[in-house]
């Protein structure tokens, strides 16, 4: 039984009916595991003015990329604030600590940082962790995370 009819009618029938369609909810990963006993840095970036130069502080995240095959892969960057380039990344399947751990590695690699850098991130555990941090002491970077829930800062 073919009956052509458009979807303005299906809608009013559906309305009239007392029908709704379901809208399936679309599928993102968390990429901030916040809810961890690692410990957290102080936002160092609330009072301070815009970088006017490179090499005062970098800002990471984690962004998932749908790939064929595996589902999702997680792509962690560094970003020079002031120049807005690219200076460290890694790709992965997962989004364990060796993901930003080799990101931050990347970064000191390719660019030298000065003593006085923030490093900025959210609180994830992945920028948390032991190694993480200790990257961040031994290249005397101060470390700065956003306030809890503000993915804005």
């Amino acid at each position: 039984m073919n009956i052509h009819c458009s979807r303005r009618r299906v809608a009013k029938i559906m309305e009239i009916a007392g029908l709704h369609a379901i809208q399936p909810k679309s599928f993102m990963p968390r990429t901030t595991e916040s809810r961890h006993r690692l410990g957290y840095s102080p936002n160092l970036l609330l009072d301070l003015p815009e970088p006017s130069g490179p090499g005062q502080l970098w800002v990471g995240d984690i962004t998932y990329i749908p790939v064929a095959g595996i589902g999702f892969g997680y792509l962690a960057t560094l970003m020079d604030r002031y120049t807005r380039r690219i200076i460290g990344w890694d790709f992965r399947d997962d989004m364990t600590e060796q993901l930003t751990v080799t990101a931050l590695q990347r970064s000191i690699r390719s660019v030298q940082p000065p003593s006085v850098l923030i490093h900025h991130t959210d609180r994830g555990g992945q920028y948390a962790g032991t190694r993480y941090r200790g990257i961040l002491s031994r290249a005397s970077m101060r470390q700065s995370m956003s306030r809890a829930g503000d993915c804005y800062d």
